[in-house]
C-alpha cells in the first residue's frame, strides 16, 4: 500500500495527483468487505457469453490485465452495481481494479470512499470549462498513469460512454477512445490486455430503471494486438457491447415475468 500524503485533488495539481495514483493500492481486506456489502445491497444477476468465462481462467495463467467497458445507465448507482458484478466476477481480483470517478468525490469523507473503492480521478472539460487546454493535459497524464497501472498487473473499470444515458437505455451512446488509449498504452509497454465488454439492463425505459434488478452479460474479451489502433478496438467493443446490452435486456425481461 502507498503511504505517502495524497496531494490535494485539483486541476492545478493534475501532475502530482497522477503520480500518486499510480503508485497507490488499496487496503484489498477493506476493499473485499465493501464490494461485498455492495454485492448484497444491488444482488446483480450476471451471466456469461459462450467461452468468456473460460477466457478469465486463461488471463491468470498468462498474466493479462483486463480493461472492463460498461454501459452507463444512471449518474448515482453504476459505480456501485459495478462493483458487485466485480465481487462475483473477478473476486480474487477485487483490490486490483481500479475506477475512474470525477475529480470532485475526491474531497471530504466521499475521498476516502473512493480511494477505497479504487478509484482514480479524472478531470472533465464540461466541469473545468475555464482550464478546458490543461484538462486536455491531465487527461494525457492519466492515461500514461493508467497505462501504467495495467501494465503493473492491475485492472481498469470504465463506463465507456462518459456519460450516463439519458435517452434510450436500450441502445449504446458513442463510445469515448478513453479505454482504448488506456489499452494501447499498456501493451506498448509490454503487457498482455484485454478489453471486456459488460452489458447492463436495470429496465428497458428511462422512467423504468431499477438498479436492484440489474441483468448483467459479460461478453468475450478481446485481446490487444499490435495491430490495434484506437479506432479498431473502438468498432470491436462497440460492436460487442452492444450485443451485450441485447441480451442484457432479454435475460431482465424473462427475469422480471418469470
Amino acid at each position: 500500500m502507498y503511504h505517502m500524503k495524497r496531494p490535494e485533488v485539483t486541476l492545478d495539481n493534475y501532475q502530482a495527483v497522477y503520480d500518486w495514483y499510480q503508485q497507490y493500492r488499496q487496503p484489498r481486506p477493506l476493499t473485499k468487505l465493501a464490494y461485498a456489502a455492495l454485492n448484497r445491497m444491488y444482488k446483480p444477476s450476471v451471466y456469461y457469453s459462450d467461452g468468456a468465462e473460460d477466457q478469465f481462467d486463461e488471463f491468470r495463467i498468462d498474466n493479462t490485465s483486463q480493461i472492463f467497458v460498461f454501459n452507463h445507465l444512471t449518474n448515482k448507482h453504476d459505480q456501485f452495481v459495478a462493483s458487485a458484478v466485480a465481487h462475483q466476477m473477478i473476486p480474487e481480483d477485487v483490490g486490483r481494479t481500479r475506477v475512474l470517478a470525477k475529480d470532485e468525490l475526491f474531497h471530504g469523507v466521499q475521498g476516502r470512499f473512493v480511494n477505497l473503492m479504487g478509484a482514480v480521478p479524472t478531470f472533465r472539460k464540461k466541469d473545468h470549462v475555464a482550464g478546458v487546454e490543461t484538462v486536455d493535459r491531465a487527461n494525457d497524464a492519466m492515461f500514461a498513469a493508467l497505462g501504467a497501472i495495467v501494465a503493473g498487473g492491475e485492472n481498469v473499470a470504465v463506463f465507456g460512454e462518459g456519460t450516463h444515458n439519458k435517452a434510450d437505455p436500450t441502445k449504446l451512446q458513442k463510445l469515448r477512445p478513453g479505454f482504448a488509449r488506456i489499452a494501447l498504452h499498456a501493451y506498448n509497454i509490454g503487457a498482455n490486455v484485454a478489453i471486456t465488454p459488460i452489458g447492463m439492463s436495470f429496465g428497458p425505459t428511462i422512467d423504468s430503471l431499477n438498479p436492484k434488478q440489474a441483468s448483467v452479460i459479460v461478453a468475450p474479451s478481446v485481446r490487444v494486438e499490435y495491430t490495434d489502433t484506437i479506432n479498431t478496438l473502438l468498432d470491436v467493443t462497440r460492436d460487442s457491447l452492444q450485443t451485450a446490452i441485447d441480451y442484457a435486456n432479454a435475460v431482465h425481461s424473462l427475469n422480471r415475468n418469470a
